[in-house]
């Protein structure tokens, strides 16, 4: 009976190993988030889905995040920003376009499309998110109601 325990627990074990063996990172992923960051630390990976590892980091203060697929090339960088840091293009049409509007946050994302900005805005029970390029241009816009769908009695 002992030698049927061993051999179960042996065998859970070396199953657990192999599959954590899967979640380390690629060697190219590494090297190539190494050579794109090489200032960044404290450095945490996750797998985003099947085929892309996202690293979460800090640079020179500031908490990044950034997508590699599993063959190790980048795809895309986003970062926290304050609207002071923003072109003043895309300040001058969310101040005109958007005023009385609350920033709940603003992301830079960078992929090699180029940069876009992503502002998440509220107002009363209305979110809105818009994507805008550096350009100041409005590439997306979505409203979302927050109690849509939602009955009161």
């Amino acid at each position: 009976m002992n030698k049927v325990t061993i051999t179960a627990v042996s065998l859970v074990l070396l199953f657990v190993l192999a599959c954590d063996a899967d979640k380390k990172v690629p060697e190219k992923v590494k090297t190539s988030f190494e050579q794109k960051f090489p200032d960044a630390k404290n450095v945490a990976w996750d797998m985003e889905n099947d085929t892309e590892w996202e690293a979460e980091f800090t640079m020179n203060g500031v908490d990044y995040s950034s997508n590699f697929t599993v063959a190790g090339e980048w795809t895309e960088t986003e970062f926290e920003m304050k609207i002071t840091e923003l072109p003043e293009v895309v300040q001058t049409l969310i101040n005109s376009d958007y005023s009385g509007y609350n920033i709940e946050a603003i992301e830079s994302s960078e992929t090699k499309e180029g940069v876009v900005y992503e502002i998440a805005l509220e107002k009363e029970e209305i979110n809105i998110e818009l994507s805008i390029s550096k350009e100041g241009v409005l590439l997306n816009k979505v409203t979302v109601e927050e109690n849509e769908g939602d009955e009161t009695d």
